[in-house]
């Protein structure tokens, strides 16, 4: 269970297992994978198989967003060029003689 690939497959698998120190470490092991490749639907079922009930809500609403990865980096990178420009503007009052 190292790669997400078989995300479904193995949920499917441990779903009907009973919550033992292994399944757990199996759960936890899935939800990583899923988390690295992006599948959040998987992550969320792990979590909320775990008991994680904030993560899996977490997860849950992040996926239901309609903003895109690309589209949120994109308004996160305006927002922080809107920093430095303010930082700028800030820096530059302080120096410019008066």
């Amino acid at each position: 269970m190292r790669t997400c690939r078989h995300g479904c497959r193995a949920v499917d698998t441990l779903e009907p297992l009973e919550l033992t120190a292994e399944t757990e470490a199996q759960w936890h092991l899935l939800a990583k994978a899923a988390m690295d490749e992006g599948r959040l639907a998987v992550a969320e079922r792990c979590y909320a198989a775990l008991g994680d009930v904030a993560r899996a809500s977490y997860l849950h609403q992040a996926s239901a967003t309609p903003l895109s990865s690309a589209a949120a980096l994109f308004v996160w990178g305006l927002w922080f060029l809107w920093q430095l420009m303010v930082q700028f503007v800030a820096n530059a009052c302080r120096f410019a003689p008066c």
